[in-house]
Protein backbone atom coordinates (compact mmCIF):
# COMPACT_ATOMS: atom_id res chain seq x y z
CA UNK A 1 0.00 0.00 0.00
CA UNK A 2 1.29 3.46 -0.84
CA UNK A 3 0.39 6.43 1.32
CA UNK A 4 0.23 10.15 0.61
CA UNK A 5 -0.54 12.50 3.48
CA UNK A 6 -0.34 16.23 4.14
CA UNK A 7 2.79 17.51 5.84
CA UNK A 8 3.40 20.50 8.06
CA UNK A 9 3.78 21.74 11.62
CA UNK A 10 1.81 20.09 14.43
CA UNK A 11 -1.32 22.18 14.89
CA UNK A 12 -4.93 21.85 15.97
CA UNK A 13 -5.95 20.47 12.55
CA UNK A 14 -3.37 17.65 12.80
CA UNK A 15 -4.94 16.47 16.07
CA UNK A 16 -8.52 15.77 15.02
CA UNK A 17 -11.22 14.52 17.31
CA UNK A 18 -12.98 12.61 14.53
CA UNK A 19 -11.37 10.45 11.83
CA UNK A 20 -13.75 9.86 8.93
CA UNK A 21 -12.93 6.73 6.92
CA UNK A 22 -14.08 6.81 3.29
CA UNK A 23 -13.36 3.72 1.16
CA UNK A 24 -13.72 4.19 -2.59
CA UNK A 25 -13.19 2.33 -5.82
CA UNK A 26 -13.67 4.15 -9.13
CA UNK A 27 -16.22 6.64 -7.79
CA UNK A 28 -14.42 9.92 -8.34
CA UNK A 29 -17.58 11.85 -9.24
CA UNK A 30 -19.49 10.64 -6.19
CA UNK A 31 -16.48 10.96 -3.89
CA UNK A 32 -16.35 14.69 -4.60
CA UNK A 33 -19.91 15.06 -3.28
CA UNK A 34 -19.11 13.03 -0.15
CA UNK A 35 -16.00 15.07 0.60
CA UNK A 36 -17.77 18.37 0.05
CA UNK A 37 -20.34 17.32 2.66
CA UNK A 38 -17.49 16.83 5.14
CA UNK A 39 -15.81 20.13 4.30
CA UNK A 40 -19.20 21.79 4.93
CA UNK A 41 -19.38 20.47 8.51
CA UNK A 42 -19.97 23.15 11.14
CA UNK A 43 -17.64 21.25 13.50
CA UNK A 44 -14.02 21.68 12.31
CA UNK A 45 -11.87 19.18 14.28
CA UNK A 46 -11.88 16.28 11.85
CA UNK A 47 -9.70 14.43 9.40
CA UNK A 48 -11.01 12.54 6.36
CA UNK A 49 -9.10 9.42 5.31
CA UNK A 50 -9.87 8.48 1.72
CA UNK A 51 -8.82 4.89 1.05
CA UNK A 52 -8.44 4.35 -2.67
CA UNK A 53 -9.05 0.64 -3.19
CA UNK A 54 -6.89 0.22 -6.30
CA UNK A 55 -9.02 2.49 -8.51
CA UNK A 56 -8.40 3.03 -12.22
CA UNK A 57 -9.79 6.56 -11.90
CA UNK A 58 -7.69 9.46 -10.61
CA UNK A 59 -8.99 9.65 -7.05
CA UNK A 60 -6.11 11.82 -5.86
CA UNK A 61 -7.14 14.55 -8.30
CA UNK A 62 -10.50 14.93 -6.54
CA UNK A 63 -8.75 15.47 -3.23
CA UNK A 64 -6.26 17.96 -4.68
CA UNK A 65 -9.11 20.00 -6.14
CA UNK A 66 -10.62 20.52 -2.68
CA UNK A 67 -7.28 21.70 -1.27
CA UNK A 68 -8.07 20.93 2.38
CA UNK A 69 -5.17 19.68 4.48
CA UNK A 70 -7.55 17.76 6.73
CA UNK A 71 -8.17 15.26 3.89
CA UNK A 72 -5.65 12.42 3.75
CA UNK A 73 -5.17 10.02 0.86
CA UNK A 74 -4.19 6.35 1.13
CA UNK A 75 -4.01 3.95 -1.77
CA UNK A 76 -4.04 0.18 -1.76
CA UNK A 77 -2.17 -1.27 -4.72
CA UNK A 78 -4.36 -4.37 -4.62
CA UNK A 79 -8.14 -4.62 -4.44
CA UNK A 80 -9.09 -5.34 -0.83
CA UNK A 81 -12.87 -4.78 -0.94
CA UNK A 82 -14.95 -2.59 1.34
CA UNK A 83 -13.95 -4.33 4.58
CA UNK A 84 -10.24 -4.28 3.81
CA UNK A 85 -10.33 -0.65 2.70
CA UNK A 86 -12.16 0.40 5.88
CA UNK A 87 -9.58 -1.46 7.98
CA UNK A 88 -6.76 0.45 6.28
CA UNK A 89 -8.53 3.66 7.27
CA UNK A 90 -9.15 2.46 10.83
CA UNK A 91 -5.47 1.62 11.26
CA UNK A 92 -4.46 5.07 10.02
CA UNK A 93 -6.97 7.01 12.12
CA UNK A 94 -5.45 9.62 14.43
CA UNK A 95 -8.72 10.85 15.95
CA UNK A 96 -10.35 10.01 19.25
CA UNK A 97 -13.38 8.69 17.34
CA UNK A 98 -13.74 6.86 14.03
CA UNK A 99 -16.67 7.56 11.72
CA UNK A 100 -17.55 5.99 8.38
CA UNK A 101 -18.87 7.50 5.19
CA UNK A 102 -19.38 5.52 1.98
CA UNK A 103 -18.13 7.42 -1.05
CA UNK A 104 -21.59 7.47 -2.65
CA UNK A 105 -23.30 8.94 0.43
CA UNK A 106 -23.04 12.28 2.20
CA UNK A 107 -23.48 13.91 5.59
CA UNK A 108 -25.72 16.78 6.59
CA UNK A 109 -23.78 19.88 7.76
CA UNK A 110 -24.63 19.44 11.47
CA UNK A 111 -23.57 15.78 11.64
CA UNK A 112 -20.40 16.16 13.70
CA UNK A 113 -21.68 19.05 15.81
CA UNK A 114 -24.76 17.05 16.80
CA UNK A 115 -22.69 13.95 17.43
CA UNK A 116 -20.29 15.89 19.62
CA UNK A 117 -23.17 16.89 21.89
CA UNK A 118 -23.75 13.20 22.70
CA UNK A 119 -20.33 11.55 22.41
CA UNK A 120 -18.44 10.52 25.50
CA UNK A 121 -20.87 8.18 27.26
CA UNK A 122 -18.23 5.44 27.55
CA UNK A 123 -15.54 3.70 25.52
CA UNK A 124 -17.97 1.02 24.31
CA UNK A 125 -20.61 3.30 22.81
CA UNK A 126 -21.47 3.08 19.10
CA UNK A 127 -23.48 6.07 17.87
CA UNK A 128 -25.79 6.02 14.88
CA UNK A 129 -28.61 8.13 13.49
CA UNK A 130 -31.40 7.93 10.99
CA UNK A 131 -30.84 9.04 7.42
CA UNK A 132 -32.53 10.61 4.47
CA UNK A 133 -32.78 8.42 1.39
CA UNK A 134 -31.91 9.91 -1.95
CA UNK A 135 -33.74 8.42 -4.94
CA UNK A 136 -34.38 9.58 -8.47
CA UNK A 137 -37.66 11.17 -7.38
CA UNK A 138 -36.10 13.16 -4.54
CA UNK A 139 -35.39 12.77 -0.83
CA UNK A 140 -37.48 10.72 1.56
CA UNK A 141 -37.25 10.54 5.34
CA UNK A 142 -38.16 7.02 6.45
CA UNK A 143 -39.49 6.41 9.92
CA UNK A 144 -36.73 4.65 11.85
CA UNK A 145 -37.62 2.43 14.80
CA UNK A 146 -35.99 3.35 18.12
CA UNK A 147 -33.40 0.91 19.40
CA UNK A 148 -33.97 -0.30 22.95
CA UNK A 149 -31.37 0.18 25.66
CA UNK A 150 -28.68 -2.49 25.32
CA UNK A 151 -30.63 -4.17 22.50
CA UNK A 152 -28.71 -6.56 20.26
CA UNK A 153 -28.27 -4.61 16.99
CA UNK A 154 -28.99 -7.71 14.90
CA UNK A 155 -32.32 -8.24 16.68
CA UNK A 156 -33.05 -4.55 16.10
CA UNK A 157 -32.27 -4.73 12.36
CA UNK A 158 -33.35 -8.25 11.39
CA UNK A 159 -36.21 -8.93 13.78
CA UNK A 160 -37.68 -5.46 14.25
CA UNK A 161 -36.86 -3.85 10.91
CA UNK A 162 -34.52 -1.16 12.30
CA UNK A 163 -31.80 0.54 10.30
CA UNK A 164 -28.16 1.17 11.18
CA UNK A 165 -26.66 2.53 7.98
CA UNK A 166 -22.88 2.32 7.68
CA UNK A 167 -22.47 6.01 6.84
CA UNK A 168 -24.12 6.97 10.13
CA UNK A 169 -21.99 5.04 12.64
CA UNK A 170 -19.32 6.57 14.89
CA UNK A 171 -17.38 4.95 17.72
CA UNK A 172 -14.25 5.41 19.85
CA UNK A 173 -11.13 4.70 17.81
CA UNK A 174 -9.98 2.17 20.41
CA UNK A 175 -13.13 0.11 19.82
CA UNK A 176 -12.89 0.32 16.02
CA UNK A 177 -9.22 -0.74 16.11
CA UNK A 178 -9.97 -3.64 18.46
CA UNK A 179 -12.87 -5.07 16.42
CA UNK A 180 -12.27 -4.04 12.76
CA UNK A 181 -14.21 -5.34 9.77
CA UNK A 182 -13.83 -8.96 8.74
CA UNK A 183 -11.69 -9.10 5.60
CA UNK A 184 -12.94 -11.02 2.59
CA UNK A 185 -16.69 -10.91 3.22
CA UNK A 186 -18.70 -10.51 0.01
CA UNK A 187 -21.92 -9.51 1.75
CA UNK A 188 -23.21 -8.31 5.12
CA UNK A 189 -19.97 -6.57 6.13
CA UNK A 190 -21.96 -4.09 8.22
CA UNK A 191 -24.05 -6.73 10.01
CA UNK A 192 -20.94 -8.77 10.73
CA UNK A 193 -19.24 -5.70 12.20
CA UNK A 194 -22.24 -5.06 14.45
CA UNK A 195 -22.29 -8.69 15.63
CA UNK A 196 -18.67 -8.47 16.72
CA UNK A 197 -19.01 -4.99 18.23
CA UNK A 198 -21.93 -6.21 20.34
CA UNK A 199 -19.88 -9.27 21.30
CA UNK A 200 -17.23 -6.89 22.64
CA UNK A 201 -19.81 -5.28 24.88
CA UNK A 202 -20.66 -2.30 22.67
CA UNK A 203 -23.82 -0.34 23.43
CA UNK A 204 -25.59 1.11 20.39
CA UNK A 205 -26.90 4.65 20.99
CA UNK A 206 -29.32 6.22 18.54
CA UNK A 207 -29.22 9.97 17.91
CA UNK A 208 -32.64 11.55 17.41
CA UNK A 209 -32.27 13.33 14.06
CA UNK A 210 -31.30 12.06 10.57
CA UNK A 211 -27.72 13.22 9.94
CA UNK A 212 -26.72 11.54 6.67
CA UNK A 213 -28.03 10.91 3.17
CA UNK A 214 -28.05 7.35 1.88
CA UNK A 215 -28.03 7.69 -1.88
CA UNK A 216 -29.81 5.04 -3.95
CA UNK A 217 -30.19 7.31 -6.96
CA UNK A 218 -26.84 7.31 -8.71
CA UNK A 219 -27.29 4.22 -10.83
CA UNK A 220 -23.87 2.76 -10.09
CA UNK A 221 -23.50 -0.84 -9.07
CA UNK A 222 -24.52 -2.10 -5.66
CA UNK A 223 -24.72 -5.73 -4.65
CA UNK A 224 -28.18 -6.81 -5.72
CA UNK A 225 -30.63 -8.62 -3.50
CA UNK A 226 -30.81 -11.30 -6.18
CA UNK A 227 -27.10 -12.11 -6.12
CA UNK A 228 -24.73 -13.98 -3.85
CA UNK A 229 -27.29 -15.88 -1.79
CA UNK A 230 -24.59 -18.48 -1.15
CA UNK A 231 -22.49 -15.76 0.49
CA UNK A 232 -25.50 -14.92 2.69
CA UNK A 233 -25.85 -18.56 3.73
CA UNK A 234 -22.13 -18.81 4.49
CA UNK A 235 -22.23 -15.63 6.56
CA UNK A 236 -25.31 -16.46 8.65
CA UNK A 237 -23.94 -19.91 9.47
CA UNK A 238 -20.62 -18.34 10.55
CA UNK A 239 -22.35 -16.11 13.14
CA UNK A 240 -25.18 -18.45 14.18
CA UNK A 241 -23.80 -19.01 17.70
CA UNK A 242 -23.46 -15.25 18.28
CA UNK A 243 -27.01 -14.15 17.39
CA UNK A 244 -30.47 -15.02 18.70
CA UNK A 245 -32.39 -18.01 17.28
CA UNK A 246 -35.12 -15.60 16.15
CA UNK A 247 -32.64 -13.45 14.21
CA UNK A 248 -31.18 -16.57 12.60
CA UNK A 249 -34.61 -17.80 11.46
CA UNK A 250 -35.81 -14.44 10.17
CA UNK A 251 -32.56 -13.82 8.31
CA UNK A 252 -32.95 -17.17 6.55
CA UNK A 253 -36.54 -16.41 5.50
CA UNK A 254 -36.23 -12.71 4.68
CA UNK A 255 -32.69 -12.45 3.28
CA UNK A 256 -31.57 -15.86 2.05
CA UNK A 257 -34.90 -17.09 0.66
CA UNK A 258 -35.60 -13.77 -1.08
CA UNK A 259 -32.11 -13.77 -2.60
CA UNK A 260 -32.59 -17.33 -3.86
CA UNK A 261 -35.96 -16.43 -5.36
CA UNK A 262 -34.49 -13.28 -6.91
CA UNK A 263 -31.85 -15.45 -8.57
CA UNK A 264 -34.64 -17.54 -10.12
CA UNK A 265 -34.49 -20.51 -7.72
CA UNK A 266 -38.09 -20.33 -6.55
CA UNK A 267 -38.45 -24.05 -5.68
CA UNK A 268 -35.39 -24.20 -3.38
CA UNK A 269 -36.37 -20.82 -1.92
CA UNK A 270 -39.85 -22.01 -0.92
CA UNK A 271 -38.51 -25.30 0.45
CA UNK A 272 -35.99 -23.38 2.54
CA UNK A 273 -38.72 -21.03 3.71
CA UNK A 274 -40.87 -23.97 4.88
CA UNK A 275 -37.82 -25.45 6.65
CA UNK A 276 -37.08 -22.34 8.67
CA UNK A 277 -40.55 -20.91 9.15
CA UNK A 278 -42.31 -24.29 9.72
CA UNK A 279 -45.57 -25.10 7.97
CA UNK A 280 -48.04 -23.99 10.72
CA UNK A 281 -46.39 -20.56 10.95
CA UNK A 282 -46.76 -19.96 7.20
CA UNK A 283 -50.41 -19.10 7.89
CA UNK A 284 -49.55 -16.42 10.46
CA UNK A 285 -49.23 -12.77 9.30
CA UNK A 286 -45.44 -13.00 9.61
CA UNK A 287 -45.31 -16.26 7.63
CA UNK A 288 -47.58 -14.96 4.89
CA UNK A 289 -45.53 -11.76 4.61
CA UNK A 290 -42.32 -13.78 4.31
CA UNK A 291 -43.86 -15.98 1.61
CA UNK A 292 -45.16 -12.92 -0.23
CA UNK A 293 -41.72 -11.28 -0.20
CA UNK A 294 -40.10 -14.42 -1.59
CA UNK A 295 -42.66 -14.66 -4.40
CA UNK A 296 -42.34 -10.94 -5.14
CA UNK A 297 -38.55 -11.26 -5.45
CA UNK A 298 -39.00 -14.13 -7.90
CA UNK A 299 -41.52 -12.34 -10.12
CA UNK A 300 -39.50 -9.13 -10.10
CA UNK A 301 -36.48 -11.13 -11.22
CA UNK A 302 -38.50 -12.73 -14.03
CA UNK A 303 -39.71 -9.31 -15.12
CA UNK A 304 -36.16 -7.87 -15.18
CA UNK A 305 -34.86 -10.74 -17.28
CA UNK A 306 -37.86 -11.02 -19.55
Amino acid sequence: MSQVEPSGEENEVSRPKYSIVIPTHNRARLLRRALMSIVAQSYPAWEAIVVDDCSDENIREVIDELSDERIRYLRSERKTGGAGARNIGIDAAAGEYVAFLDSDDEWLPAKLAELDRHAGADENSVYFSGCLIGKAGGMTSPEIKTIRDREDPIDYIVCRGGLIQTSSIVMPASLAKAVRFRDGLMRHQDLDFYVRLYGKGARFIQLPAPLSIWHLDHGESRISLSKDYRASIEWIESVKEFISPQAYTIFQSRYVCRSMAGAGHIGPALRRLIKFVAAPRLLTPWGMKSTGLVLLSYFMSKKRHG
